[in-house]
């Protein structure tokens, strides 16, 4: 089940995603096999975490620094999720 995770750092920053990732593994031992897609925007990063890893990150959020910065993190709210629609079956033209 993986949740995502906001990041106040961005792309205003100069980050990337080895900046991030780099931040994770070796900031907060997480497994970069853990960590997901990783979204740069202006001002924040939206990174894809299992559960179980978020809660980790966030638990020891005050040790992440990216490219010199100590950033903090929150979790995304989750949506819930909607029924897929059904494709009706029939001719087209």
């Amino acid at each position: 089940n993986e949740v995502e995770l906001h990041l106040f750092v961005g792309r205003k920053e100069g980050v990337r995603a080895g900046d991030i990732v780099g931040a994770l593994t070796n900031g907060l031992g997480i497994a970069g096999s853990s960590i997901g897609r990783v979204n740069i925007h202006g001002s924040k990063t939206v990174v894809g975490l299992p559960a179980e890893v978020a809660e980790l990150a966030l638990a020891n959020s005050g040790r992440l620094v990216v490219r010199g910065k100590r950033v903090q993190l929150s979790m995304v709210a989750q949506r819930p999720e909607e029924p897929r629609a059904r494709h009706r079956k029939g001719v087209r033209g």
